[in-house]
């Protein structure tokens, strides 16, 4: 497994916040967690006790989306 922002779990790929603001949401990390509580971004996935990650499809589904509208 991988320890730089990157993870692979099963089948699905995850990436953690400094991946996420770097690639997938130009803001800061609390436009992005209030975005979240909007139900405007896909919510992270707790991995363990202080480790959440977000899985790499919904985020590019959410990505393509905003590029649809």
């Amino acid at each position: 497994m991988k320890r730089d922002g990157q993870r692979l779990l099963g089948a699905g790929k995850f990436v953690r916040k400094p991946v996420v603001l770097a690639k997938y949401f130009p803001g800061s990390a609390a436009t992005l967690y209030r975005r979240i509580r909007e139900g405007k971004f896909p919510a992270s996935i707790k991995i363990s006790p202080g480790i959440s990650a977000w899985d790499v499809e919904q985020l590019e589904a959410w990505a393509k989306a905003q590029r649809a509208s």
